[in-house]
């Protein structure tokens, strides 16, 4: 099979809702649609059982070949067969053996703690992962080449049976925010492929005002937090460990040297005064706004 089968919280059309949320490509929408309005149809037309059982099968084998027909999102080993405790929140699980895995490549929305609310979409993130897993089933974890993080948690990529890349799922719905960290970027491209479709469709997170993008000038000491912001490189200058591009004057972007390599094709001096769009968390640093930039995805060069 090439869907889950055992969420009570799934629509009985399952199979095609779950290839929507884990593929955003409009093939696999078409044939998806496709297929519900066709099986219809078989029903109707089949002479007996045996007719539409083999149509049917033969439309879900079809189905399934579109969901991993996109490699940039498929399980890659070594990996092991885990069994989930709980989900701690949208982008964090214990495994039945305590271990506790933080999932790769994504982050979501805080949840409340020390006296702090949740966050927006917080408990909607946890409560998707909740319905992708079930308490007891085999699931496929791979760890990062960086195998934890500095509280202690594993860090890892999680995968259904059938194959769906997890993180995959939760950005599609825009649930959370994609997060570069080298060296555990294996499943870049595909992350950053899902995520701009849920941008572009204003799903979950992208639809909030602090996820749209704005001019780095309109920035204050409020606009922490992940954010999309463009504007012009008015200074680049260098220290012993990193890089530095100011943006207009209000926004500090540094690039640590040993990330250099993550950006193969940016070319410093050709930034002066030109525009561009970063995104990735803003924090304050000797009262300065600045940003931390690791990875190429998450620049991009825009005409004046």
């Amino acid at each position: 099979m090439c869907a889950h089968n055992a969420t009570p919280s799934i629509p009985a059309n399952r199979k095609c809702w779950t290839l929507l949320v884990a593929l955003t490509n409009s093939v696999v929408n078409t044939v998806c649609s496709l297929t519900l309005y066709r099986t219809k149809s078989i029903i109707k037309s089949a002479s007996n059982r045996r007719f539409f059982v083999s149509a049917a099968a033969l439309l879900l084998s079809f189905l399934c070949l579109s969901v991993v027909a996109n490699p940039i999102c498929q399980i890659k080993e070594p990996y092991k067969k885990v069994q989930i405790d709980y989900v701690i929140d949208g982008d964090t699980v214990a495994l039945s053996n305590g271990e506790k895995v933080r999932l790769i490549g994504i982050d979501t929305p805080e949840i409340s703690r020390n006296s702090k609310p949740s966050q927006t979409y917080a408990l909607v993130a946890r409560d998707f992962l909740r319905s992708l897993l079930v308490r007891g089933h085999k699931y496929i974890l791979s760890y990062g080449i960086e195998r934890r993080d500095r509280h202690g948690r594993s860090l890892g990529y999680l995968f259904r049976e059938d194959g769906q890349n997890l993180q995959a799922e939760i950005l599609a719905r825009g649930y959370a925010t994609p997060l570069n960290i080298p060296p555990n970027i294996l499943f870049a491209n595909c992350y950053r492929e899902k995520t701009n479709v849920a941008i572009s469709k204003k799903l979950g997170l992208w639809k909030l005002k602090q996820y749209q993008e704005r001019p780095a000038s309109t920035l204050s000491r409020n606009d922490t937090g992940y954010r999309i912001v463009s504007g012009h490189i008015t200074q680049i200058s260098n220290s012993a460990s990193s890089i530095w591009l100011k943006m207009d004057k209000y926004l500090a972007i540094r690039i640590n040297r040993n990330n250099l390599k993550f950006l193969p094709d940016l070319k410093f001096t050709e930034l002066q005064d030109q525009k561009i769009k970063v995104r990735g968390k803003i924090y304050i640093y000797n009262k300065q706004l600045r940003m931390d930039l690791r990875h190429s995805h998450d620049l991009e060069t825009m005409s004046n």
